[in-house]
Parts: structure tokens; sequence; C-alpha cells
């Protein structure tokens, strides 16, 4: 009785097999088997596969190419560009992804662009594919040679080529790979099965002449011998998830594989929903009779209640608001409808989550909840996960690059992927710029973080700085313009009102004394006898205010005049700042753009275009007079003798006598200022300073004559600059 099979038996029975579950006998027994399996659940599972996705996408960063030499600007540009848009490695690194996170190994293999040849075994002429209509008999290619026009076997050749135009990153799926360990030394070994097209196109009676021809020859050949491709040492790079050791260590371990069984799990119970869902839905009704004290059943037949109840139901299907009067009471019971209370939502949550933490990605991860703030340490762990995908991303690409360097024998440069960081470490990018303020950091490592170029934003600052300062220049400019216009506009008023005030009280006392003179006349005799000696006292008294109008006048032109002078203090108060900083730009600029830089400012503001250039004068005058001594003190051999005063002050003439001369000699104001611009430079300020005091009005026409002059000048080119007077002419009443 110790081991009766009895349930009342002491002895213990056997527990069953824990890890034996019904996920665990599907699983597949072969390599290929699995990689199908991981295919599956990578391309068309709800949450592996958006897992994989964004794992592949989220760490490719920006390429940086560094030649060895900074000079070779243009080969850092060529190579890049031969990266990003010929090669395409942007789209080929996420392709690299989704096989290194879903099927844990990717092979990568760089295709050299070649020519098919086709050489005739008879007369040995050489023909391009394309150019040749051949069969594959047997191992042999057979066809009619172009040249000799005889049925022969031609000899396949490649001939490589160093376009770079023509070169491929090409995936190997793996499946397809067979790969031959030697565990002793680590040493592998990578074959390849003959893809499943090529094999079609070389089995044909009419073969795909279009494949074989843009196939490498050593494929189509191990196609038609029926082996394996095997690869040369480094002609293909492994890429894979690192893997327990022990049995298939040769092979990647992806991540999702330990989320398989609970994958399984979660399709029964979506399975179990959806049986739910189809069978307990939608209710079923069924319709009997009522029963009551008295028992229908004995008073009518079942016959006779199913065909009321069916006419009654064809009659509301035909019409909502029939209403069917029935003979006996009814009964109505429902079978189902209780879909809601027999889903399986939460025990699939629950497989949810554990399938998402096997992957060892958080759940906001995928969910698009994550933040720096709210799972920094996550973040953190993803970030080290995701590592040794950067790796492989830098290796897959120094092995592109190498490859492409042997077949376009270009000079060797460094690239690499910038360093992989998390997008929104905000706090980290706040405590780099306080550390950039205190010099501690650059501002290049900033914004080399927010994938910036610290060169082409600085030169674009710079452009926006001198704008602006173009900007506010024009704006200080029109400001003093209209400060000078309203300077003049406001004296201009005052005068007027002045004059008008002094007219209007000169009238009333005339007036008055018309009214006080005509009420002493007692009679018409008296007014003709005074009407001589009122026209006496009328003609003294308009040539009285005539001299007071005169006086009046002048009394006003003087007080306008001081008024302006002034005024005209203040606004060079006002404007002596923007006259220097002028006047220092115009000097450090060539002859031809300072110019160009003056006819602008003449056209835009006349006054302050006049004493820059009176600056600029004596700047120049200054430093040719320096000059003149110097050279005069070497000529001497160092012994100074002083000059009569003729000699250094360029002339002894009065001012005014000139300017007396000129007037006499001069027919116009153009004349005046061509006699002006050949006086010497300290006598022709001089002079234009005597007619401005004298003369007003035609200083001002004088100068517009010189300022024509300048102009044409200009565009002739060897005009003498007008001279500047040293303050502005008023202006006149008119």
């Amino acid at each position: 009785m110790i081991r009766s099979a009895s349930p009342l038996s002491l002895a213990r029975q056997q527990y069953p097999d824990p890890f034996l579950d019904i996920a665990s006998t599907k699983l597949p027994k072969t390599q290929k088997k699995l990689f199908e399996l991981l295919w599956l659940f990578a391309t068309t599972h709800p949450q592996i596969s958006p897992i994989v996705k964004k794992l592949a996408k989220y760490p490719i960063t920006k390429i940086i190419v560094n030649a060895d030499n900074p000079k070779l600007t243009a080969i850092e540009n060529k190579w890049k560009s031969t990266i990003e848009n010929d090669l395409n490695f942007y789209e080929a690194a996420e392709a690299m992804g989704l096989d290194f996170f879903g099927l844990g190994n990717c092979f990568i293999v760089v295709h050299r662009p070649f020519i098919r040849m086709y050489t005739c075994n008879r007369c040995k002429e050489r023909n391009t594919a394309g150019t040749v209509k051949y069969n594959i008999s047997g191992k042999s290619v057979v066809g009619i040679c172009p040249k000799c026009k005889q049925k022969t076997t031609f000899t396949p050749t490649d001939e490589k080529i160093r376009n770079p135009k023509g070169i491929r990153i090409v995936r190997i799926p793996p499946q397809d790979m067979y790969i031959k360990q030697v565990e002793t030394t680590g040493e592998h070994f990578y074959y390849r099965e003959v893809p499943s097209s090529l094999k079609r196109a070389v089995s044909k009676t009419r073969p795909d002449r279009e494949i074989i021809d843009n196939t490498p020859w050593d494929y189509v050949r191990a196609a038609l011998e029926g082996k394996k491709i095997r690869f040369r040492e480094g002609k293909i790079l492994h890429l894979k998830e690192p893997s327990v050791s022990g049995k298939s260590s040769e092979w990647g371990t992806p991540i999702i594989m330990a989320g398989l069984k609970d994958a399984y799990l979660n399709q029964i119970y979506k399975k179990a929903d959806e049986s739910v869902a189809n069978e307990r839905s939608v209710p079923a009704r069924f319709v009997y009779p009522q029963p009551t004290s008295d028992n229908p059943l004995g008073t009518i037949s079942l016959a006779k209640f199913s065909n009321f109840m069916g006419q009654s139901l064809r009659r509301w299907r035909h019409d909502k608001n029939a209403v069917m009067v029935s003979p006996f009471p009814v009964g109505v019971a429902e079978v189902g409808g209780d879909a809601q209370r027999l889903n399986t939502a939460n025990l699939r949550q629950l497989t949810i989550r554990e399938i998402i933490g096997s992957t060892g990605v958080p759940e906001g991860f995928l969910a698009d909840g994550m933040t720096w703030s709210g799972g920094s340490v996550q973040l953190r762990m993803l970030e080290n996960m995701i590592m040794g995908y950067k790796r492989a991303l830098d290796r897959m690409l120094w092995f592109v690059v190498s490859e492409v360097e042997k077949i376009t024998e270009w000079p060797h440069v460094d690239v690499h992927m910038k360093p992989f960081r998390m997008a929104d470490d905000i706090q980290m990018l706040q405590i780099l710029l306080q550390l950039a303020q205190l010099k501690h950091v650059s501002f290049e490592e900033i914004l080399e973080r927010i994938d910036l170029d610290w060169e082409e934003e600085h030169k674009k600052v710079l452009r926006e700085t001198e704008k602006v300062m173009d900007i506010n220049l024009k704006e200080s400019l029109l400001e003093v313009k209209s400060m000078l216009q309203a300077v003049d506009y406001q004296v201009e008023v005052q005068g007027r009102e002045s004059s008008v005030t002094e007219l209007i009280q000169e009238k009333n006392k005339s007036e008055e004394a018309t009214t006080s003179h005509l009420k002493r006349i007692q009679s018409f005799d008296e007014y003709k006898d005074s009407i001589e000696e009122r026209d006496a006292e009328a003609g003294q008294e308009e040539a009285q205010e005539q001299q007071q109008a005169a006086n009046v006048k002048q009394t006003l032109d003087a007080a306008r005049a001081e008024k302006y002078k002034a005024e005209a203090a203040r606004t060079e108060s006002r404007i002596a700042p923007i006259v220097q900083n002028l006047t220092d730009r115009l000097m450090r600029m060539s002859e031809g753009e300072r110019n160009n830089r003056l006819q602008a400012l003449v056209e835009s503001a006349p006054v302050i275009a006049e004493q820059v250039q009176e600056q600029l004068e004596l700047r120049m005058s200054g430093s040719g007079q320096q000059a003149e001594e110097g050279e005069e003190q070497v000529e001497g051999g160092g012994d100074h003798t002083e000059e009569p005063a003729e000699t250094q002050g360029g002339s002894s003439e009065d001012p005014s006598e000139v300017l007396n001369r000129l007037r006499t000699e001069s027919k116009s104001p153009a004349d005046m200022a061509n006699s002006i611009i050949m006086l010497p430079g300290n006598i022709r300020q001089a002079v234009f300073a005597q007619l401005r005091q004298e003369d007003p009005q035609l200083a001002i026409t004088v100068m517009r004559e010189l300022v024509g002059s300048r102009k044409k000048g200009r565009g002739g080119g060897g005009s003498i600059s007008p001279p500047q007077p040293e303050q502005r002419p008023p202006r006149s009443n008119q």
C-alpha cells in the first residue's frame, strides 16, 4: 500500500515539471525556424514591433567627417555626400537596427560595382552584358556570338569599376546564413545559401538575364553548382547581441526572445476574447407562453402559438410601430450577451507589462510617457542598454568607409557618429550653460549637443550684428535730420509771430492817433485848414513807420540769427559724437568706398555730411602737413630754418579782399565755386566763412554748386572735393 495509486496513499507523488508549458513545446527547434518566428513577432506584434522600431531609430546621430589635413574641405564634403546620399547610410543604419533588435543578428556586405563581360571562346571577342542573348546549359553560358555569328560558349568575367554611385550597402537575411565556429579559437567562417530568386533565374529554360547580369558571377556559379557562398575574411560584417555561451553561442540572442512565451500566452487570451465576442456579445432571445394560474398549454396548441409569434415578429420587422394583440400571456428569455463579464482585459494588461519588461525598456518608452524629471534613472538605464547598439553602428560605419576607400582609392578620412545623448536632458544643458558663462566649458560644446554648428552660427550672428548697426545708424541720422527741421520751423514761426505782433501794435497806435485827431476837428473849415498840416504829419509818420519797420526787421533778423546760432550750437553738440564716429569709420575706408559713403550721406543728411567732410579735410591736411615737415627736415639734414609766414600759412591775403576779387571776376555762382576750389586749403575756408557772413543766400548757392561738381567728379573720377565751412550758414526767411 505504500506505493499504491490510491488517493489515500501516504507516499509523496512526483510534482509536474514547472518549466513545461504549452509555449515551451511550441518554441522552434532550429535556428532558421526561430528567425522566422522572430520576424513574425518583430513585424506584427502590437508591443514588440514598436519597441524594436523605436530602439532602431532613437540612437542614430549625425555623421562627422574629418580629414587628416584641415585644408581638404572638398574631400570631407565629397565623403559626406557619398555616405549620406549615394550610400544612404542613415536608412541602412535604421534597417540594421531592425535586424539587430528584432533578430539579434545583422549581416552587412558592401557591393562593389562591376561590368559583366562575356568572352567568346571561338573568336575571343569581349561583349558587354545586354549585347549577348544566351541560355544556361548545365553550368555553361551558351549563345550566338555577335561577331563570328557562331553558336558557342562564353566565359563570364566581372570587371571592377571605381564609380561610387554603384556602391551599395547590402543586408543578408540571417535565416540565409550559416556560421561555422571553431570553439577552441573563437574563429568563425560565414556561408550563405543562394537566394531563391537567383536559383529560379538560372533554372529557367529562358533565364532571367537581368538578374544574372547584375549579380556577381561568384553567386551565379554557386547557384549553378548548388553550393553555398563562402565569404572571405573581412568581406562581411556580423553584428549581434551578446548571447550566453554554450549552445548556438555563435548567434546573437535578440532582446525579444524572453518575451516569446508571454506573447504566446497573450495570443491565447486574445483568442479567448475573440471567441467570447463572437458567441456572447449578442444575446439569443426565446419567446414562450407565460404560465399563469391556468396552464396555457392546456388550452392552446404549441403550433398555433408558434405561428402567431412568427407572424407577429415578421409584422414588427416590417413596421417598428406595429401593435400586436396576443390572446395569451407571452414570456421572453435571453441567453448570452455577457461578453463584458467574460473578457480577459485585466489578464492581457498584466501579460503586456511582462512582455515590455522582458525587453528591458521602460513602459513609458513605448507609450511616450517618459520625461527626464519623472524617469531619469530609467532613461539612464535605457541609455546604457543601447550603448551596445551605438557601438555596432560605429563598427558598421567604419566597415563601410573602409570598403569604399578600397574601391575608390580616395584619401583616408576619420569618420564617426556624433556621441549619443538623451535629447531631453534639460538639466544637463542648464548646467553646461552655467559652466560656459564661467569660462569652464566652451559654447561650441553646448551647440553641438543641440545639433548646431558653432562656426555657422557665429557667422550668422556677425551678419545680424552688422545689419543692426546699419539700421541704428540710419535711425540716428533720421532722428537728427528731423530735429534740425523742427528747429528751423520753430525759428521761422517765432520770427513771423513777433513780426505780426509788432505790426498789429503799430496799426493800433495809428488808429488811436487818427481818432483823437478827428475829435479835435470842430468843423469842416477847420478840417480843410488842417489838411495840409495833416498830410505833412502823415508823411512824417509814414517815414517814421518805415524807419521803425526797418529797425524792427533788423532787430528781428539779429534776434533770429542769434537764436539760430544757439540752436545750431546745441544741435552740433548733439550730433558731434555721430560726426566723430562717422569720420573715424570713413578714415579707415579706401578712397572709393569713402566717396560712395559720403555721397549717400549727402543725400540723406546734408548737414552732417558737411561736418564730416570738414573733419576729413582737417585730418587729411594735418597728416599731409606733418608729412611735408618731415620731408623738409630730412632734406635739410636736420637743420631747422623758419619759413616766411606766407609759406607756412599758404597765403597772407585778406579773406574779404579775396572775396571781393572773386565777386568781381565771377559771372555766376558756378564760376565762384570753381574759383574757390582752386584756392589753397586754409584761405579757401576763410573766404567761404566770410562769404557766409556777408551773403548767406549766395553761400548756400555756391555750396550747392560745390556738391554738384563733387557728384560729377565721382562719376568721372578726378574732381576736387569742395571746401566745407566751419558752421552752417543761416537760412533766408524766404
